[in-house]
């Protein structure tokens, strides 16, 4: 329940707040989450229930823009046949040896009067390749996240295939896209956050095959990994209800929060000095570990 809970507050909170860890070190509240769990443990059931909110926010979206995009789609064409038919009127003109200034500058202020592609919250993946994902950053929104409670849509597809650009994601950095057959783009501060959930084969078969470099690459390092104890065999019904009566309220929340406008300048939050000691007590605990597991 907890990492479910933290991935959507993560969604909803990651492109509105950054965290000054330690003067100088600041960073995205983005969390990548991996909880490994075996089938029965309702995974599908508690993420379907947290996730709700997003989910309705997203659809009501689409739906809202769904007229504004059906607009741009019918504007779009009507630019591209008229772009088509400038091209061709150059082609012919410098076929035939006639002049071509009139028509090029036509062209030029017709690309000044491309019609702009309506923006449109897409904030949840379940099954898309690292350029889908990235594409959609730059074009629909910058802020979303890889979510599934069935793990092996994520290890078994493409999605894992760019651990680079998951770090960068993560750490808020700049990634660029190459590619020869579609235009280049740069991300530029966007937000990404993942909360899948897996079983322990599934993860275990990732790693000893494509998984072998989230270590080294530093992914791995990025995620918090959770492997709670099963509780089958002791989940009997007792109070129909009564854990779910708070439920409505976190989804109008994570609703109200999506809802908001954006700021230009995204607030910077910091520790309070008892937060600020339990940090840094951690990070030495890890730092020391690490030293204790070199050769």
């Amino acid at each position: 329940i907890s990492p479910s809970i933290m991935g959507a507050v993560s969604l909803v909170c990651q492109d509105r707040l950054k965290m000054q860890r330690l003067p100088g070190l600041e960073s995205p509240v983005s969390l990548y989450l991996i909880t490994i769990a075996d089938s029965g443990e309702r995974k599908s059931t508690i993420d379907r229930m947290v996730f709700k909110g997003i989910r309705d926010f997203e659809e009501a979206q689409a739906g809202l823009r769904a007229r504004e995009i059906e607009s741009y789609a019918a504007q779009k064409l009507a630019w591209d046949e008229e772009q088509k038919g400038l091209a061709l009127a150059i082609r012919g003109a410098a076929k035939h040896k006639e002049p071509t200034l009139d028509l090029v500058q036509e062209l030029e202020q017709l690309k000044t009067r491309e019609p702009v592609k309506p923006k449109h919250p897409k904030l949840v993946f379940q099954d898309a390749t690292p350029v889908a994902i990235a594409r959609s950053l730059h074009e629909n929104w910058p802020s979303a996240c890889l979510n599934s409670d069935e793990g092996s849509i994520i290890f078994d597809s493409r999605a894992m295939g760019n651990l680079g650009m998951l770090n960068a994601l993560w750490s808020g950095d700049p990634y660029h896209f190459e590619r020869v057959s579609q235009p280049s783009f740069t991300l530029r501060d966007v937000r990404f956050s993942m909360s899948v959930m897996v079983q322990p084969g599934i993860l275990k078969k990732y790693s000893a095959n494509k998984g072998v470099q989230m270590r080294p690459s530093g992914l791995a390092a990025r995620c918090l990994f959770a492997y709670p104890k099963s509780t089958q065999g002791t989940r009997f019904i007792t109070n129909p209800g009564a854990s779910l009566v708070h439920l409505p309220r976190f989804h109008e929340r994570t609703s109200a929060i999506l809802g908001q406008a954006r700021v230009q300048q995204t607030p910077t939050l910091q520790f309070n000095h008892a937060a600020q000691n339990r940090w840094i007590n951690f990070s030495n605990q890890v730092e020391f570990h690490l030293g204790q597991a070199q050769p």
